[in-house]
């Protein structure tokens, strides 16, 4: 799936456009196989100093749904 396909789903149904949502669906469209909530939040990390599991958590829940 394209990167702003995903994110006009999003915006269709009614969730705000975040740049961490953004960031992690470009690290999935990076990589390629299996990774982990780790994986993501190294990869944030860098960015968002601070970040959290339950950031993580809470948006790959989003993405899946």
């Amino acid at each position: 799936m394209q990167l702003n396909q995903a994110l006009s789903i999003l915006k269709e149904e009614g969730y705000k456009y975040t740049t961490k949502r953004e960031d992690i669906l470009n690290f999935f469209n990076q990589e390629d196989g299996y990774r982990t909530a780790n994986d993501v939040l190294q990869f944030l990390s860098g960015k968002y100093n601070g970040i959290s599991y339950d950031t993580i958590y809470r948006n790959l829940h989003l993405l899946v749904s």
